[in-house]
């Protein structure tokens, strides 16, 4: 049973949740695309967010989510 959000601002906090996991595995070596898929799974995890996409680059992690259409 997964977890719905409540509002935009819990949508925004999950966001910045899963960019620092990403952040934090990229300065401890992990692959990019190791940090790209925790960081979609970390968004994908709730019932109410679709369309996850995320690009991770040694400099910077770009994450697009769809909440509730």
């Amino acid at each position: 049973m997964s977890k719905a959000l409540n509002n935009i601002n819990e949508a925004k906090d999950l966001m910045n949740l899963s960019l620092y996991t990403g952040a934090l595995l990229i300065q401890n070596g992990a692959e990019s695309y190791r940090a790209e898929d925790t960081v979609e799974r970390i968004c994908k995890s709730v019932s109410n967010v679709s369309n996850v996409s995320s690009y991770a680059l040694p400099s910077a992690i770009f994450l697009s989510i769809e909440y509730e259409d």
